[in-house]
This record gives structure tokens, sequence and C-alpha cells, in this order.
């Protein structure tokens, strides 16, 4: 049953590629390290990788993230395409005391392939993910479950002005502990123009049928400073599945402030 939800994904991957890619004229390239990838990174999806630190005000949490899409090869044209390699690590850190021991921790590596034309944009995701947990405390000694599998992932987004909306679908396979199902999500996201100061805002909601399809709401907002580089002050909301990897199972809220750091080529592509 789920192995043909999985051909029909990688069908339906296909069948985009043709409908965006089908242009009068042929893309230019490739380009070996282009200048970035030509898919905007969606801002709310607590998952994605990023450079940001995001401070609960509940006291007892802080949580990073490290990474960002290396661009391997690509092109421009009527049809702009790039691979890229994709690397994330995802930590949360405690409060003990006047220490604040490394909690968990989720590593996430793969390859992604884009394709834009036009408004319409297109993204293939296959990465690997695994969860740890770390210190703990003083307090607790504990050993974490095996945490780990690989995803396939397709996104399709359309831009509008500022707006850029997107929905994606998805599954896993040799996943530990087992996943029966897929993922499903969609978002959007308001950012100033480039070369400019102003506020941005975006939403990423998502459920899948391992955690019961409950809908994990993720809301950013905030102000965006900078130029050529982005620091991007703001408060983020999350209420649904914990996103660690240890804890996927057990709900979690959150709200706090973050700030996040956008690069040069990511704000120039938009």
């Amino acid at each position: 049953m789920f192995q043909t939800r999985k051909t029909r994904l990688l069908a339906g991957w296909a069948a985009a590629c043709v409908l965006v890619g089908a242009a009068p004229t042929a893309p230019c390239g490739p380009d070996w390290l282009p200048p970035g990838p030509v898919y905007p990174r969606s801002l709310a999806d607590p998952r994605e990788p990023r450079v940001g630190l995001q401070a609960d005000f509940g006291g007892d949490r802080l949580d990073g993230a490290l990474g960002l899409p290396i661009p391997l090869l690509g092109g421009n044209g009527n049809l702009a395409y790039a691979v890229n390699l994709e690397a994330g690590a995802f930590f949360v850190l405690g409060k003990d005391g006047a220490f604040f021991p490394l909690r968990t921790f989720d590593g996430l590596f793969g390859l992604s392939g884009e394709i834009a034309r036009g408004p319409w944009h297109g993204k293939l995701r296959l990465f690997h993910v695994s969860a740890h947990k770390a210190d703990g405390d003083t307090t607790v000694t504990y050993r974490g479950q095996t945490y780990s599998r690989e995803f396939a992932w397709f996104e399709i987004g359309r831009r509008m002005d500022r707006l850029f909306a997107y929905a994606r679908a998805g599954f896993s396979w040799h996943a530990v502990p087992e996943d029966p199902g897929g993922d499903f999500a969609l978002g959007a996201q308001w950012e100033p123009p480039p070369g400019s100061v102003g506020p941005y805002a975006a939403v990423h909601f998502s459920v899948d049928e391992e955690r019961n399809w409950r809908v994990n709401q993720s809301v950013l907002a905030g102000v965006a400073l900078g130029h050529t580089n982005r620091l991007m002050l703001g408060l983020r909301y999350f209420n649904g599945n914990s996103f660690e990897g240890q804890y996927h199972s057990e709900p979690l809220r959150l709200f706090g402030f973050e700030v996040m750091f956008q690069p040069r080529y990511e704000v120039s592509s938009h």
C-alpha cells in the first residue's frame, strides 16, 4: 500500500519537472559551485537547516541550529536549477543551575534538487536524520532510544511578489522506530525586498501518520536587518509534537525570541 504512495510521489516529482521545465529555450550552465540555491528556504519550519538561536520565554530551554545548503551545481535561464548538499545540526540546551547542559542533538544531511521557472518552484530532497540524547543533567541518568531514518520530501511552491507559498509531501524508509506512513506540510512566508530593511512573517503547518495526524503549528514574525547579509530578529511560536527525534511522540509548546542569520545568496535570490 505505502509502496504505491512512494511511487506516486516520485512520479509526481517527475511530472512537476516536466511542467515547470517546459520552456522554449534551454537553461544556461551548468555552473559548478553556483552563487546559491533557487528554491527559497522555509523560515518557519523548525527542521529547516539554518543558522539561528531561540531562547524560550519559559526560561529552561535554548534551541540552536547550524546548517545551510551548499550549492554544488546549477544553471539559470528560463529554467533555473540547482543541486545542493544539505546539512543541519539542531541542538537543545537545558538549564541546570548556572550550567546549560546539552540535552539533545539531531543531525541531518543529504542532497536536494531544485528547479524554478517564472513564479513556480520545485524541490526534491533526500536526506538522513538521526537523533541523540547528550549530557542530560546532574539529577538524571538515561540512555536515549535509537532514532534514525531516511526521508524523501517533494515540495512545490509559487512566488507572488514578496509572498512565497508552498506544499510538501514525503515519506520515510529504513526508519527506527518504524514510521508507518507519510507526512504533509503547507507553509507561506513574506519577506522584504532584497537590499531593504523591514518586517517578515512566516507560517508552517505539518502532519504525519506516525503521530496520528496531529497538526504541528509554527509561526514566526520579526524584523530583517542588513542589506547584503541579513540578521533576522523575531518571535517564534510552536505547538505540536516535539521536533526532537528522541521525543518525537511527546507534545511540545514553545514561545521565544529568535536570532537568525540569512546569508547574501539567499537574500539576493529572492
